[in-house]
Formats: structure tokens, sequence, C-alpha cells
């Protein structure tokens, strides 16, 4: 196994397997290319990183971090939240994933 920095072709195959295998919170429910465009945000920030562990040269797995959980959803929201807006909206009617959002972004 190796492991390595994601690269923005690896996004697609990164949101497959979130929605594929991490069922709580709200995030796996937005759907392929929203995760996808989460992560590539989440790529582009100075104080995160993601890296891919590949076995056979397909990524197998997948780590997402920061050093500013609270500042990291910030600046989604406020510098890329046009992206997400319209997708999240149908979401947000839902009591309980409304619930899960505000707890994450708190």
């Amino acid at each position: 196994m190796n492991i390595r920095e994601a690269t923005k072709s690896d996004f697609s195959t990164i949101a497959q397997l979130h929605e594929n295998s991490i069922t709580t919170g709200f995030l796996s429910k937005l759907g392929k290319k929203i995760l996808k465009e989460l992560y590539y945000t989440i790529g582009k920030q100075y104080d995160s990183k993601i890296y891919v562990a590949l076995s056979e040269r397909q990524i197998s797995g997948f780590i997402a971090g920061t050093i500013n959980t609270h500042g990291l959803y910030k600046r989604i929201i406020f510098r890329n939240g046009y992206r997400f807006v319209l997708h999240i909206l149908k979401y947000l009617i839902d009591l309980k994933f409304f619930g899960m959002f505000l707890e994450t972004l708190l």
C-alpha cells in the first residue's frame, strides 16, 4: 500500500468512497457531485490536507484533515457557498438534516 497527497483527478473516487462508506452525518446524503466539489475545495485550503491510500494503483481509502475545522467550513460557505447552496437547500427543510448541518458548522 502506498499513500500520497490527493490530486484533482482523485476527488471523484474520494466522493464515491465517502458516499458508499461514511453513512453517518449529512454529507453522504448530498450526493457524489457535491462531495467531489467539497473535497476539491478542502484540498485547495492552506490548512487542510487530503491523502489517498493506493492498493495496486487504485484508491482504496482516503483521509482528509484540517487544523481548523470551524474555519474550514466558514471559508467553504463564504467563499464557495454558491457551489453548494442550491443542492443543500432542498435538505435544509428536513429538521433532522438541518440539525446535523448546524452541528457540523458549529
